[in-house]
């Protein structure tokens, strides 16, 4: 079996992007989805790497080492955003693609972070990732997601409509009515 030598994910526009806030919420979905890639493989990364590719197809790349190896999208993303931002790219330079890739990996057992002599593992970021890797893999992939990758202009699942009692117009029951307690009795008071 042949290592992986990196994982990652990228994005080709539909359009070209101008606007950074969209390409950033772009490297949130790509970072999240290559962070769940190395946790999957059971690996954690040493280097993270962002490609970019401009409107007239001139791609460029930029990588940053990290201190120690990781998996977390949140550091994944973190970092590439620095590197985003310490592209040189003006500020509204379009852009086709987008790709986040995690690169110099090492098994995640082998990724542990170094406590400090006599300190608690803390509760962590990786922790949660796992937890809603959890949730994902039951659920779906929409099932969990930040909360800037929420599209809110497209109509989706959303939450269940809430019943109307009887039928009776604006809420269902007769206005001089207290609401049911248990076993459908008016509750003691």
């Amino acid at each position: 079996m042949v290592a992986e030598k990196s994982i990652g994910a990228e994005e080709t526009f539909a359009e070209d992007i101008d606007d950074p806030e969209v390409i950033r919420r772009e490297l949130l979905r790509l970072s999240g989805r290559t962070a769940r890639g190395l946790r999957s493989g059971g690996y954690a990364a040493r280097t993270v790497v962002v490609k970019l590719r401009m409107a007239d197809f001139t791609t460029i790349t930029r990588s940053r080492t990290l201190p120690e190896p990781t998996d977390v999208a949140n550091q994944i993303y973190a970092t590439a955003c620095a590197l985003y931002a310490g592209s040189g790219l003006g500020a509204r330079t379009r852009l086709r693609l987008v790709g986040v890739r995690a690169a110099g990996l090492v098994p995640a057992a082998a990724a542990a972070t170094q406590l400090e002599l006599g300190e608690e593992k803390p509760q962590s970021w990786r922790d949660a990732e796992r937890a809603l890797d959890r949730i994902t893999s039951r659920f779906g992939s929409g099932a969990v997601r930040p909360a800037a990758l929420v599209d809110t202009d497209r109509p989706g699942p959303g939450p269940a409509p809430r019943p109307s009692g009887t039928g009776r117009p604006g809420g269902g029951r007769d206005p001089g009515t207290a609401p049911a307690g248990r076993g459908g009795r008016p509750p003691a008071g």
